[in-house]
């Protein structure tokens, strides 16, 4: 790796057209405070302005994921400093669930309420075999307030998610896989290796195709069928423009590799 970058509790490392994110909090398990929720939007937006990145890993070494808010912090906030919109904070979930640079979270260790919350708003996640997965915000008097509630019912379905919430479970990677909440499960040595190679198969394709095909999955499923298919023939016909669907046609006719340039 090359080209690190540090902030106070993150660092970025570049692998080609892969950047890694690594949460360096380990003291507090990478509880989310406000410096490391900043340093991350700061990171990640960062990365997402440079086109030749094609997929960001995040990940918090093995030892854990995110252990997630950091409760001193949460007991000082009024309601209003709470509350996203009022906050002035940066929201770092939807800026991952927005950015068209696909995001996958690499879990070891513990992945509890808002790190659960910030691995679901990634694209794809892939989770060790010591990761421990809990939507646990009930556990402490409150309910999931950085898209819990939300995301792990549109993964797992509402019966789940209601289970999950309701009773503050932790669960295992196993189970986690087996209902559809993460990707993958690999040993805890080779979790960051295994979502890299998500990204290195993903800088095959156009960044174009990418981009489209995560705004019309993230935005078609909260629409009506009839209109996420119009949505969906609307982007597939914007890529006709493009010049990597002329050279993924033309690779294909010639069978030869195409080599996009995300124009």
């Amino acid at each position: 790796m090359s080209n690190i970058t540090e902030y106070e509790t993150v660092f970025v490392d570049r692998d080609g057209p892969c950047a890694v994110v690594t949460m360096n909090r380990l003291e507090k398990y990478n509880a989310l405070n406000t410096t490391l929720r900043s340093d991350l939007y700061a990171a990640l937006s960062s990365l997402m302005a440079d086109r030749t990145v094609r997929g960001i890993v995040l990940w918090g070494g093995t030892k854990a994921f995110v252990a997630g808010g950091d409760i001193p912090e949460m007991l000082a906030r009024r309601p209003i400093e709470a509350f996203v919109p009022t906050s002035g904070a940066p929201d770092l979930w939807a800026l991952i669930h927005q950015s068209t640079i696909p995001v996958i979270a690499a879990i070891a260790g513990p992945c509890f309420g808002g790190g659960l919350e910030l691995a679901m708003a990634c694209d794809l996640r892939v989770a060790a075999d010591n990761a421990l997965l809990g939507q646990t915000e009930t556990n402490v008097g409150l309910i999931p307030g950085r898209g819990g509630t939300q995301r792990l019912t549109r993964l797992v379905g509402a019966t789940r998610a209601k289970e999950m919430i309701f009773t503050g479970e932790i669960i295992k990677p196993d189970e986690a896989y087996r209902i559809g909440l993460v990707n993958k499960v690999v040993p805890a040595g080779e979790v960051l290796e295994e979502a890299k190679a998500y990204v290195q198969r993903i800088a095959e394709k156009s960044p174009h195709s990418i981009a489209m095909a995560k705004l019309m999955i993230n935005n078609g499923q909260d629409a009506s069928l009839e209109t996420a298919l119009m949505l969906e023939q609307l982007a597939f016909a914007t890529l006709f423009s493009t010049d990597d669907m002329h050279e993924g046609g033309e690779a294909f006719l010639n069978k030869r590799r195409p080599v996009y340039q995300g124009t």
